[in-house]
């Protein structure tokens, strides 16, 4: 999270992904990716990340469930607001 408190976010997505890449049963990576993205406006991105979070089985799923329904619920009021 060092790199989000200094606005590196090219380098906080290249971390989470690796991480990711190491960690595939964690989702706790991905959603701090899906964050940063949001901060980003790359919609499209984040709601390719949601959507392959959806239906698997992460080990830490429980733990994040909140966060998920959290980024789910801002994109879903930003494409709302956007096809007005």
């Amino acid at each position: 999270r060092s790199y989000e408190a200094g606005e590196k976010y090219d380098e906080a997505l290249a971390v989470y992904s690796e991480a990711t890449a190491s960690m595939p049963e964690r989702v706790l990576f991905r959603v701090n990716a899906a964050e940063i993205l949001l901060r980003l406006q790359r919609y499209d991105e984040v709601s390719l990340l949601l959507s392959d979070i959806r239906g698997k089985d992460f080990v830490d799923i429980d733990q994040h469930a909140y966060a998920l329904q959290h980024l789910s619920t801002k994109l879903s009021r930003i494409s709302k607001r956007d096809t007005r």
